[in-house]
C-alpha cells in the first residue's frame, strides 16, 4: 500500500513535525485535552 502525504523541508536544527493531513493517512488523530494520538474511526470507500 502506498500512501503520500506533503513534505515541508527545514534547517537540521528545526523539530520534527507530523502535519494534520499527515496523522489522518495513518490513521490518527491528536486529542488535544488528553495530549495523546488516538485512532480514527472512519469509514473505508
Amino acid at each position: 500500500m502506498e500512501r503520500h502525504t506533503p513534505v515541508v523541508l527545514g534547517e537540521s536544527e528545526d523539530g520534527n513535525l507530523l502535519g494534520t493531513v499527515t496523522l489522518e493517512i495513518f490513521g490518527l488523530i491528536l486529542d488535544p485535552f488528553k495530549r495523546e494520538l488516538r485512532p480514527i474511526r472512519a469509514l473505508m470507500k
